[in-house]
């Protein structure tokens, strides 16, 4: 009897398992009779597959952003080195010896001060001949206006010939245009005299001494040269595919080499209308504010330049920013679950990393971040570890 009630059970069930086969294979084609339809249904579209009740997606932080309002900048690296805005180069302005040099490379002058004089022997001979046959050409006029005097009154008594008349006058013509000329002459004279003594036109530092004393120059050569060690320019160099974006006024931060950790605030002054041969970059010339800090010409520099600021600004990172038919959106967590939020965007910052949102955020809201498949709208989520605090707007 046992045996028999064992053979009976395993019998069952062996029949309930086929019926189960059974089943599952009749499920699996679809209404139409299509092998695999209701299977491939099932696991294409998980969102058909009731979850659990209370499930909600967990987040991490970097999956979110906390939006806040920023202060965005945009910027641009320069290098370039100092240089003295006012040089002047002191220059012979007559052929001569040099007599003295009364300064020395490095040391200060005073505007007015005389820093070069020459042998001024020939030049006041000079102007000695000159002033001498001033006086006599001078006499010469006067004898010549006397002579045209006398003629003129005999050609209106008919006591002269008109001929004699015309002479007379042409003599002192003649005479007045020498007077001229020489007088001329004794101008240049005494001015080449002057220029005997070179004084300095500013208050500054002398660069640079190209002479000594006992040498001859000529007109024109190159003596010494005078900076003001007060008022200083950074000329960087910009490539051409940023220039176009400076303008003057814009403001600058630079480090100066020997100065340690201390920036320097600057702004564009000027910028050359030519790029330099070769290199291709343009020379950028910034008005330094040093602020009491002795510096000195050629000192490397190196910064940064400020394109465009903005203050408050209110932005996500280009991961957050979705679009579909719609236009643009991003999917807020608010209540415990994602909500569509249409946006209206901005302009695009640290090279697209970041737009700005000009209306549709607040301040405050968390957005989601992280392109994780699968989550849209009315998804419930939650952050589960720290609180995310996003601040810069980019992970």
């Amino acid at each position: 009897m046992a045996a028999r009630r064992s053979k009976r059970l395993w019998i069952a069930g062996l029949a309930l398992g086929v019926a189960a086969l059974a089943g599952a294979y009749s499920l699996s084609r679809g209404p139409e009779g299509d092998e695999g339809a209701g299977l491939v249904a099932a696991v294409s579209n998980p969102a058909s597959a009731a979850e659990p009740v209370g499930f909600r997606k967990e987040l991490s932080p970097a999956d979110v952003t906390l939006i806040l309002p920023q202060t965005l900048t945009e910027k641009i690296a320069v290098s370039g080195e100092l240089r003295p805005v006012n040089r002047t180069i002191i220059k012979a302005k007559v052929t001569g010896t040099i007599r003295t040099v009364t300064v020395k490379t490095g040391q200060s002058v005073k505007a007015g001060e005389v820093l070069v004089t020459f042998d001024t022997e020939d030049l006041e001979s000079e102007l000695r001949r000159a002033e001498s046959n001033l006086k006599a050409s001078q006499a010469q006029l006067v004898l010549a206006g006397q002579t045209l005097a006398k003629t003129e009154e005999l050609q209106r008594r008919n006591a002269a010939t008109l001929s004699a008349l015309e002479k007379s006058q042409s003599d002192e013509v003649a005479a007045r245009a020498n007077v001229a000329s020489l007088e001329a002459q004794v101008e240049t004279a005494r001015t080449a005299l002057s220029h005997g003594e070179l004084t300095s036109p500013i208050d500054g530092v002398v660069a640079s001494r190209a002479v000594e004393q006992g040498e001859t120059v000529g007109n024109g050569a190159d003596l010494l040269s005078v900076v003001d060690d007060s008022v200083f320019e950074a000329q960087v160099l910009v490539a051409t595919r940023d220039v176009a974006r400076l303008s003057v006024g814009q403001q600058a931060e630079l480090s100066i080499d020997g100065l340690g950790d201390q920036r320097l605030t600057a702004l564009i002054d000027r910028i050359s209308p030519v790029a330099n041969e070769g290199t291709r970059f343009v020379p950028v010339y910034l008005h330094l504010d040093a602020g009491g800090l002795r510096l000195w010409g050629g000192m490397f520099a190196s910064g940064t330049i400020t394109l465009r600021a903005a203050e408050g600004v209110i932005a996500v990172p280009e991961k957050a920013l979705r679009e579909d038919e719609q236009g643009h959106y991003v999917l807020v967590l608010a209540d415990g679950e994602l909500k569509r939020r249409p946006v209206e965007t901005g302009e695009s910052w640290q090279n697209g990393r970041l737009t700005a949102i000009t209306s549709g955020l607040a301040a405050g809201e968390t957005v989601l971040t992280a392109p994780i498949r699968g989550l849209v709208a009315g998804t419930p989520a939650v952050v589960t570890g720290a609180k995310t605090d996003a601040r810069s707007g980019v992970k």
